[in-house]
């Protein structure tokens, strides 16, 4: 079982993360758009109940190797004009495997980083690799790789509007 106070510091860490970004960002003239980020998790929870299976979630309380994280960014357009291509990246946090075709959001372009966020690609994500014969090719990256996502919010954001933003992990 993976320890609650540690997995509250990866948690913690990333909003540090995102709240940092924020801060790193140029400061916006009250007229322009902002955009603030919050972060929220919950633990999937699968039972069968009368034969049928159910899936629902809980808080992150007790959290233990092969658990199901959904991940859920809140992006709100606190200023007073439309945000346009609101981009939101959240790092895979540690200790956790990120689930292909979990990634999702309304209107969204998603990209995914293989590299501490330093690059973004659209899907597939591929690595290079040496084959049998020592020959570089490229091959999809497995999920185990994956370090950061990146969603670009296509459609505009009005003043005071909000939207969210999702994946799922996989606690190792």
């Amino acid at each position: 079982m993976t320890n609650v106070k540690t997995f509250r510091w990866m948690v913690l860490w990333g909003a540090l993360f995102l709240a940092a970004l924020l801060l790193a960002a140029p400061q916006a003239r009250a007229d322009e758009p902002r955009i603030a980020l919050k972060v929220s998790g919950e633990k999937e929870v699968t039972q069968i109940r009368n034969g049928k299976k159910t899936v629902t979630t809980a808080p992150l309380d007790k959290i233990k190797s092969g658990d199901i994280l959904v991940y859920t960014v809140m992006y709100h357009n606190t200023g007073k004009s439309v945000a346009r291509d609101v981009t939101v990246v959240d790092p895979v946090p540690a200790n956790t495997v990120y689930l292909p075709g979990s990634a999702a959001g309304k209107d969204a372009k998603i990209f995914f980083s293989i590299n501490g966020g330093a690059t973004f690609v659209e899907p597939p994500v591929l690595r290079k690799s040496l084959d049998a014969a020592g020959k570089e090719i490229l091959q999809p990256a497995p999920p185990e790789l994956f370090t950061h996502i990146k969603w670009i919010i296509k459609a505009p954001v009005p003043a005071n509007a909000t939207g969210t933003v999702t994946f799922k992990v996989k606690v190792k």
